[in-house]
């Protein structure tokens, strides 16, 4: 399968893709997991993140956005609802079309998570949402 990064051991991210390759049935012999310092060996990136910057898509060529399914399977079985079916702190979410340039050439089918915390005293609850990222290394012919 190649080399990934999914973060750091006992990370967010690293946790949620080894329940995904459970999941999807994946065996971790099938691949290695690559450290930060490794991170543009990998042929596979996934990133729960905020939107991406210009800089970071700079730093990230290379590479395209994967999308989970295509868009107009969403709610017909894709596999991104049967990702949400099976955790439900996750929704579909579609990064549209040339927001992101070349990287987004299509609409990219991913997943958004939305997190709630209290901050500080004031016991202000505040949302914030990140999307679940992947990003494949381009292959050149």
């Amino acid at each position: 399968m190649g080399k990934i990064f999914a973060g750091i051991d006992g990370s967010g991210t690293r946790m949620f893709v080894d329940e995904l390759m459970i999941d999807i049935g994946i065996k971790k012999s099938e691949c290695t997991f690559v450290d930060i310092y490794d991170f543009f060996e990998a042929d596979v990136i996934f990133s729960f993140t905020d939107l991406l910057t210009q800089e970071e898509l700079r730093d990230l060529e290379g590479y395209q956005l994967y999308s989970i399914d295509t868009v107009t399977n969403l709610g017909r079985g894709s596999l991104a609802d049967g990702i949400c079916t099976r955790h439900p702190q996750l929704e579909p979410y579609i990064i549209a079309q040339d927001l992101y340039g070349s990287f987004t050439q299509r609409p990219i089918l991913t997943l958004k998570w939305m997190l709630s915390s209290f901050a500080g005293a004031t016991s202000m609850l505040t949302m914030s949402t990140v999307l679940f990222i992947l990003f494949q290394k381009t292959v050149r012919i």
